[in-house]
C-alpha cells in the first residue's frame, strides 16, 4: 500500500542525503534549512533546559523565531517562570503557554 506524500514530507531518500549533507554543518545552517523547509508550520517545544536556550539564541541570531510553546503542567519550579520571562524579555518574543485539562492532572 502506497501513502501519499505530503506538503514537506521528506522521504527516506532525501533524509539520507540531508544526513549526507548537514553530518558537518554548522547549527544555524541546519536550522535555516528548518525553517525555509517548513515556514510558519515548524513549532519550538521547549523545557528550558541548556540545549533549549541555545537553540532560542541561535534562532536570534538568524533572526528568526519559529513558533515556541511549552508546557506549564502547574509543577514546575520557580526558576522555570523566571527564566521563561526572562528569555521572553531578553529576546522580546512570544513563548506560548499551554496548559493540560485540570482535572485529567490530579
Amino acid at each position: 500500500m502506497k501513502t501519499e506524500k505530503h506538503e514537506n514530507q521528506i522521504d527516506t531518500a532525501e533524509l539520507d542525503s540531508l544526513n549526507h549533507s548537514f553530518s558537518s554543518a554548522d547549527p544555524q545552517k541546519i536550522i535555516i534549512w528548518a525553517l525555509n523547509k517548513f515556514q510558519s508550520k515548524m513549532s519550538f517545544a521547549c523545557s528550558f533546559g541548556l540545549e533549549d536556550v541555545y537553540l532560542i539564541h541561535l534562532f536570534s541570531e538568524i533572526g528568526h523565531f519559529p513558533r515556541i510553546f511549552f508546557l506549564d503542567t502547574g509543577r514546575l519550579h520557580p526558576e522555570t517562570y523566571n527564566t521563561v520571562d526572562a528569555i521572553r524579555n531578553h529576546y522580546k518574543i512570544s513563548i506560548e503557554t499551554w496548559l493540560p485539562n485540570q482535572d485529567q492532572v490530579q
